[in-house]
């Protein structure tokens, strides 16, 4: 019996240290488990975290990127637009010459290049080539006879009666030692001088508009003169004219000589002024004066030199082909900036108001029965044929403080036909009040 007990009490104690063994163990389990469930725990919301981030982070990569298409839509809609401003499109402004000023804004960022005097006065023109300019309209005239008569192998000039009579005097005085026929014709139309024209003439020189402010089409004259194989040489006195007319290149002439004093430079009591001369490439070598070239230094960097010396200017001087050794450069310069700044819209709409205000001038000189306007054609200014020899008239007008115009007489004082005729001219600086000023003090004066 005791032994029976004392078997079943050892197997108690086994039984209990099993147990207290087990609990134990699931103790430490339970433990364990919590241990790695909180290690869990911290490694999800580290996850978590690190997700937020991540999200935040693309986040703000997307906005960016949709910020960067977003900008990139808005520069490229930009870019049309002053594509469209300064080239083409419904509201351009600027033409050919915005697409100078575009392609030197690329230059300056390495894109391209960019272009300057000669270009804009090739497109005024309507010509291929322009030198860098010439000390006035005068003697670019000059030159351009000149340069006809080395071209053409012949001597024979014809001078139109519309021409300036300080080009016509310029003409004939650097001609003077040169054995050249130069008829200074009485005929201004161009019917007339066609009748002229003979396979020994080396060019004919006429103007538009010319002296007396008359405009004309001288694309009939060019065939002429190309069937005889002659030149058409054409004045434009007045540059600005340019921004309404047809340009002389669309008309077929071979060289066209200008005075551009009125775009950027003043008057000055004279001067300074900035002869034009532009040709077609075929007569480049024969281009007096200076033809600048663009280059580059040693370093990459855009130059500009002089090209195409053909003049033999700096040597051989008995090689040269003119005596033209330097240009009008800082008229060319302001000629250049005032251009740039007026764009083909503006340079075409200040040629609007010059002849609107010529217009208005006219129509109020109408009111004046003694005189007589002797245009049928003008652009802003215009011949009056008065009752009174015109330079008693614009003497007393200037006593009333009025400038009336220029007598035809003092230019042309041999033709006894001008006496009473005097020109007239109105620009985009003419007012209202002086168009009544000048037509009240006109009536004054002849009364």
């Amino acid at each position: 019996m005791i032994n029976f007990l004392s078997l079943e009490f050892l197997l108690g104690i086994i039984v209990g240290c099993l147990v207290v063994v087990a609990i134990y163990q699931l103790t430490k389990r339970n433990n364990n488990n919590s241990s790695l469930e909180t290690k869990i725990t911290a490694i999800q919301t580290l996850l978590g975290n690190m997700k937020t981030e991540e999200d935040q982070r693309t986040g703000s990569i997307n906005t960016a990127l949709t910020d960067i298409k977003t900008a990139s839509q808005e520069i490229s809609l930009r870019s049309q637009e002053i594509k469209n401003t300064l080239i083409s499109g419904p509201g351009q402004k600027q033409g050919a010459w915005g697409q100078m000023v575009l392609e030197f804004i690329l230059g300056k960022l390495g894109f391209t290049e960019g272009q300057e005097f000669q270009t804009q006065v090739s497109l005024i023109t309507g010509m291929e080539v322009a030198n860098a300019s010439m000390y006035d309209g005068a003697t670019a005239t000059s030159e351009a006879v000149l340069m006809a008569c080395r071209i053409t192998r012949r001597d024979k000039i014809i001078l139109s009666n519309g021409l300036h009579p300080h080009y016509n005097e310029v003409i004939k005085t650097n001609s003077r030692h040169l054995k050249l026929s130069i008829d200074s014709t009485s005929v201004y139309n161009k019917k007339a001088l066609c009748e002229l024209i003979d396979e020994n003439t080396a060019c004919i020189v006429v103007q538009n508009p010319d002296f007396f402010g008359r405009v004309q089409d001288f694309t009939e004259l060019s065939e002429t003169c190309h069937q005889y194989g002659a030149l058409l040489i054409i004045a434009v006195t007045e540059i600005i004219s340019l921004g309404a007319l047809t340009n002389p290149g669309e008309m077929g002439a071979d060289i066209v000589s200008g005075e551009g004093q009125s775009l950027g430079n003043p008057i000055s009591f004279g001067g300074p002024h900035v002869g034009l001369l532009s040709t077609r490439e075929k007569f480049l070598r024969q281009m007096p004066g200076r033809l600048a070239g663009e280059t580059v230094d040693e370093d990459g960097k855009r130059g500009w030199v002089l090209t195409l010396s053909t003049r033999e200017q700096h040597i051989r001087r008995e090689k040269a082909t003119s005596n033209i050794c330097t240009n009008s450069g800082l008229c060319a310069l302001a000629f250049s900036i005032h251009l740039s700044l007026l764009g083909e819209d503006g340079f075409t709409q200040l040629a609007k108001i010059n002849h609107q205000k010529a217009i208005d001038l006219s129509k109020a000189i109408e009111s004046l029965d003694e005189v007589e306007l002797i245009n049928e054609t003008f652009f802003n200014e215009f011949t009056l044929k008065l009752p009174k020899p015109a330079i008693s008239i614009v003497e007393e007008m200037a006593n009333k403080g009025v400038l009336a115009g220029v007598p035809v007489k003092r230019l042309i004082p041999h033709d006894i036909d001008t006496e009473n005729m005097l020109i007239v001219a109105a620009t985009e600086l003419t007012t209202n009040s002086d168009i009544e000023k000048f037509v009240t003090c006109l009536r004054e004066t002849l009364s």
